[in-house]
């Protein structure tokens, strides 16, 4: 992190400080119907404006697997220690990109990858390899493409950072959400400052270029005064990036 000041538009905070879809989600949940099927996705793939400008992608793999559940989480995902049910995964994500890239004019550049989860740390080092080399025969990378993922620094060896790495990950993103011991166990992410500290280092050695870390407001036995500790706490671990969501309530 650069440490120079930051500069804050207070009437644009107060212009967009309103409810609204996580950025995260788009198109959003509502625009889904059941009348849209393979055939209308397929025309989408061809016929958009993107497809007629030749305009670079941005791709997304959803990788659902956790070894445990965050009380806080609202995404798709599964608990499971079972390597067949990643495997078999793994098997179909490859024939979605087989019929991905078949829709495509094989001309379009990924500017952007995401890996979201889910956990893609859960996956093995041997597996993070396959899968990145899975992708390029498929699709035509530019070499200035932003190649990023989501990292559970409890899940995480430094050969899985060596991992991504090899296969062309230059920047992460890792979930922290509070540093508080009873915020941590009431969420059932139970994650200590070293833990933290020593995924970012991994990643900093390794040469990821940038370092996102997540924080969530809201939660429980949360005050003004254990989250302004634990916002001095990520500032002394310096990411590049903060992002920072409200707790969602989804029973």
């Amino acid at each position: 992190m650069h440490n120079q000041p930051i500069f804050v538009d207070l009437q644009l905070l107060k212009k967009y400080d309103r409810p609204g879809p996580r950025y995260t989600s788009y198109p959003t949940a509502p625009y889904f119907h059941p009348a849209i099927g393979p055939a209308e996705y397929q025309h989408h793939l061809l016929h958009d404006e993107g497809a007629a400008a030749g305009q670079d992608l941005s791709l997304y793999v959803h990788l659902p697997f956790c070894d445990t559940l965050c009380y806080f989480c609202g995404c798709t995902m599964m608990v499971t220690r079972s390597r067949d049910k990643v495997e078999q995964y793994l098997h179909y994500l490859e024939k979605e990109m087989q019929l991905l890239s078949a829709s495509l004019d094989g001309k379009r550049r990924v500017a952007q990858l995401h890996w979201g989860g889910g956990t893609p740390t859960h996956l093995t080092p041997d597996q993070i390899r396959r899968l990145g080399t899975l992708l390029h025969p498929y699709f035509p990378f530019r070499a200035d493409a932003e190649i990023s993922v989501e990292i559970d620094p409890r899940e995480l060896t430094r050969e899985h950072m060596a991992a991504l790495h090899e296969v062309g990950f230059n920047r992460c993103s890792m979930g922290v959400q509070d540093f508080q011991p009873e915020v941590q166990a009431a969420i059932n992410r139970v994650q200590p400052e070293a833990v933290t500290r020593q995924a970012a280092e991994w990643a900093r050695t390794l040469g990821f270029t940038s370092i996102n870390m997540d924080l969530m407001y809201g939660l429980p036995h949360q005050t003004r005064a254990t989250y302004a500790e634990t916002l001095d706490t990520i500032l002394k671990l310096q990411p590049d990036r903060l992002a920072i969501f409200n707790y969602a309530h989804l029973p």
